[in-house]
């Protein structure tokens, strides 16, 4: 099976021990003068600072995190999900 192909096939929970290495590498990168952050995006526009990411079914990720400071959970395919790593300086 071609490597694209495969790719499809991955559960929610290989998909997070992946992005949890690339975030972990990233992060060694980092200032200490600065704060890494990890967000994604809501199709609402929102801006969702991401504090933690579990598995939930297959496929599928639940992501709990805050919304301008305001607590927030929500469940996304994780072939939809949009992440994107930021360090605020201190």
């Amino acid at each position: 099976m071609p490597k694209e192909r495969e790719h499809r096939f991955e559960s929610a929970g290989e998909f997070i021990r992946r992005l949890a290495h690339r975030v972990a590498k990233w992060r060694e990168g980092v200032a200490e003068d600065e704060v890494p952050v990890v967000l994604t995006f809501l199709p609402t526009g929102d801006v969702v600072e991401v504090l933690t990411i579990g598995e939930d079914g297959h496929s599928s990720v639940v992501i709990e995190g805050a919304i301008d400071g305001a607590p927030c959970m929500f469940i996304s395919h994780q072939a939809s999900l949009q992440v994107s790593f930021a360090t605020l300086g201190n």
